[in-house]
Protein backbone atom coordinates (compact mmCIF):
# COMPACT_ATOMS: atom_id res chain seq x y z
CA UNK A 1 0.00 0.00 0.00
CA UNK A 2 1.17 3.39 -0.55
CA UNK A 3 -0.34 6.22 1.74
CA UNK A 4 -0.72 9.91 0.30
CA UNK A 5 -2.46 13.34 1.81
CA UNK A 6 -5.59 14.00 -0.17
CA UNK A 7 -7.70 17.16 0.76
CA UNK A 8 -6.70 17.28 4.66
CA UNK A 9 -6.78 13.01 4.34
CA UNK A 10 -4.67 10.23 4.93
CA UNK A 11 -6.07 7.77 1.78
CA UNK A 12 -3.76 4.17 1.19
CA UNK A 13 -3.75 2.88 -2.50
CA UNK A 14 -3.56 -0.71 -3.08
CA UNK A 15 -1.07 -1.66 -5.47
CA UNK A 16 0.25 -5.23 -6.62
CA UNK A 17 3.99 -4.30 -6.47
CA UNK A 18 6.37 -1.53 -5.68
CA UNK A 19 9.76 -2.70 -7.73
CA UNK A 20 11.88 0.50 -6.62
CA UNK A 21 12.26 3.98 -5.74
CA UNK A 22 13.03 6.45 -7.98
CA UNK A 23 14.50 10.25 -6.67
CA UNK A 24 13.13 12.77 -9.80
CA UNK A 25 14.12 16.73 -9.95
CA UNK A 26 11.53 19.11 -12.02
CA UNK A 27 14.03 19.90 -14.53
CA UNK A 28 14.05 16.27 -15.51
CA UNK A 29 10.01 16.58 -15.61
CA UNK A 30 8.46 16.69 -18.88
CA UNK A 31 4.80 16.63 -20.63
CA UNK A 32 3.00 13.09 -21.38
CA UNK A 33 4.22 11.96 -25.08
CA UNK A 34 1.37 13.02 -27.39
CA UNK A 35 0.28 9.53 -27.42
CA UNK A 36 -1.59 10.14 -24.22
CA UNK A 37 -4.14 12.57 -25.87
CA UNK A 38 -5.96 10.29 -27.21
CA UNK A 39 -6.43 7.91 -24.13
CA UNK A 40 -8.38 9.34 -21.12
CA UNK A 41 -5.30 9.77 -18.46
CA UNK A 42 -6.31 13.23 -17.43
CA UNK A 43 -3.99 12.39 -13.94
CA UNK A 44 -0.77 12.02 -15.55
CA UNK A 45 1.33 15.15 -14.91
CA UNK A 46 4.62 14.45 -16.40
CA UNK A 47 6.82 11.79 -17.27
CA UNK A 48 10.61 11.13 -16.76
CA UNK A 49 12.84 8.25 -17.59
CA UNK A 50 15.24 6.57 -15.39
CA UNK A 51 18.86 6.07 -16.17
CA UNK A 52 18.63 2.91 -17.76
CA UNK A 53 15.59 4.36 -20.54
CA UNK A 54 12.19 3.15 -18.94
CA UNK A 55 9.26 5.74 -18.66
CA UNK A 56 7.75 6.73 -15.09
CA UNK A 57 4.63 8.32 -15.54
CA UNK A 58 4.05 10.88 -12.42
CA UNK A 59 0.77 10.79 -11.66
CA UNK A 60 -1.44 13.75 -9.99
CA UNK A 61 -3.30 11.98 -6.86
CA UNK A 62 -5.85 14.19 -6.72
CA UNK A 63 -6.97 14.37 -10.15
CA UNK A 64 -6.92 10.54 -9.81
CA UNK A 65 -8.41 10.38 -6.58
CA UNK A 66 -11.72 12.88 -7.68
CA UNK A 67 -12.13 9.94 -10.17
CA UNK A 68 -13.20 7.61 -7.68
CA UNK A 69 -15.25 8.12 -4.77
CA UNK A 70 -13.81 8.10 -1.03
CA UNK A 71 -17.75 7.84 0.38
CA UNK A 72 -16.97 5.39 2.87
CA UNK A 73 -13.71 5.07 3.21
CA UNK A 74 -13.10 6.51 6.23
CA UNK A 75 -14.65 4.18 7.91
CA UNK A 76 -12.61 1.47 6.40
CA UNK A 77 -16.05 0.26 4.43
CA UNK A 78 -15.00 0.62 0.98
CA UNK A 79 -14.80 -2.58 -1.24
CA UNK A 80 -12.03 -3.23 -3.81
Amino acid sequence: MIAVHHEGTVVCLRVDQISCLHEVVEAELDPPPAIFADVSVHWLDYVTRTTGGDLIGVVNVGRLLSQVSLAGIEGGAASA
